[in-house]
């Protein structure tokens, strides 16, 4: 969902709103070349936004550690790994409020209808307080991811209803 990202930041700018430099991590997918040239041809933004769709794991690993949070702003998700992933490196997430991503813990993420620029863009905004950002960051650093040995014993204990 580049769309909403980029119309987020175009928001932001219409109302004096200064946002950080944005990431897009990634291969490039099916049919965003349009927005994606949107992206890279608009004054307003493209200074803000940068692309990069081959990033190897050395430099995700740096980007994640250097970042202040991420943004996931899918419309759907089977499984919100990206979203879990960030969390287990210790940065919270302002993600889409649908589908596996309700099941994260809000005290992880701050949630946004993907849909909604002026939602992604409150989310946005609110992680970027200090207090906020400082909030969720520690939250992060008490996640523990479960194992898949962990995820087979909770499977496990479910069938045999325990």
């Amino acid at each position: 969902n580049h769309t909403l990202i980029y119309y987020t930041y175009k928001l932001a700018a219409s109302r004096g709103i200064s946002l950080p430099k944005l990431l897009i991590i990634g291969r490039v997918g099916h049919d965003t070349s349009q927005i994606i040239k949107f992206i890279k041809e608009d004054p307003e933004v493209n200074h803000l936004i940068k692309i990069c769709d081959y990033v190897v794991d050395d430099e995700l690993n740096w980007l994640y550690k250097n970042c202040k949070f991420t943004i996931f702003s899918s419309f759907y998700e089977g499984n919100g790994i990206t979203v879990i992933e960030s969390i287990a490196r210790g940065k919270p997430a302002v993600c889409s409020s649908n589908s596996s991503l309700n099941e994260i813990s809000d005290r992880f993420v701050i949630r946004f209808n993907p849909a909604s620029t002026d939602e992604c863009l409150t989310a946005i905004t609110e992680m970027l307080k200090p207090t906020t950002l400082k909030k969720y960051t520690k939250n992060t650093q008490e996640y523990s991811p479960l194992s898949w040995d962990g995820s087979f014993q909770q499977v496990l204990n479910i069938l045999k209803g325990k």
